[in-house]
C-alpha cells in the first residue's frame, strides 16, 4: 500500500506498532514518492503519533514530496501535543 503516492490508512486500526514501521520505512528512505498519508481515526495514540512526527520532520526530509501526514482524531494527550512543536503545516494532528 505505500508503493501508492497517497495510502488512505484511515480508520484501519494501524496502532502503535504499525505507525512505527511506517515512521521506520520513512527515515530509512524506502517510501521517498510519497506526498500524502491519512492515518486518521486510528488507535497509534502519543507513541505512534510522535513518531511519524519525528519521521517527517526530519533535518533530511526522507519524502520530499509530502504535502500531508494527516494523523488526525486519533488519541493524543495534550503532554505529546506539546512535543509536536514546531509542527510542519503539512502534519494535521
Amino acid at each position: 500500500m505505500l508503493h501508492q503516492p497517497s495510502p488512505d490508512l484511515s480508520k484501519k486500526t494501524t496502532f502503535i506498532q504499525g505507525a512505527g514501521a511506517l515512521a521506520h520505512c520513512v527515515l530509512s528512505g524506502s517510501v521517498p514518492e510519497l506526498e500524502k498519508l491519512y492515518l486518521s481515526s486510528n488507535q497509534i495514540m502519543d507513541t505512534g503519533v510522535c513518531a511519524l512526527f519525528k519521521a517527517f520532520s526530519s533535518e533530511t526530509r526522507p519524502c520530499k514530496k509530502i504535502v500531508c501526514v494527516n494523523c488526525r482524531d486519533n488519541v493524543i494527550s495534550p503532554r505529546a501535543l506539546r512535543t509536536l512543536d514546531p509542527c510542519p503545516i503539512y502534519f494535521q494532528v
